[in-house]
């Protein structure tokens, strides 16, 4: 079972504002959003071939270690950020 949870539209909304500020490549950035859909991404009845993590019955993403949730591209600086934010809408499992 999964120590935490965190709404998708929550951890879509984590990448909002001033979190991202590196500079990075198209092809960076492509990777990056391509992670960021598994986690968000609510793929609609005629979509069944979309990867996602989202769980479709609540909407929430269940993960282990909040590492799960950082694309590996970004900056040690903007993992910071990402990190700080995800928190604040971290919600841990009893």
């Amino acid at each position: 079972m999964a120590k935490y949870k965190i709404a998708s539209i929550d951890y879509e909304f984590c990448f909002v504002g001033e979190v991202i500020q590196g500079d990075y490549s198209q092809a960076e950035y492509s990777k990056m959003n391509d992670f960021i859909d598994k986690w968000t991404y609510m793929p609609s009845d005629k979509d069944d071939k979309f990867e996602t993590n989202v769980n479709l019955k609540d909407g929430y993403d269940y993960i282990d270690n909040i590492e799960e949730l950082v694309p590996k591209e970004l900056t040690e600086n903007d993992k910071k950020r990402l990190r700080k934010k995800i928190k604040e809408s971290l919600i841990l499992i009893d």
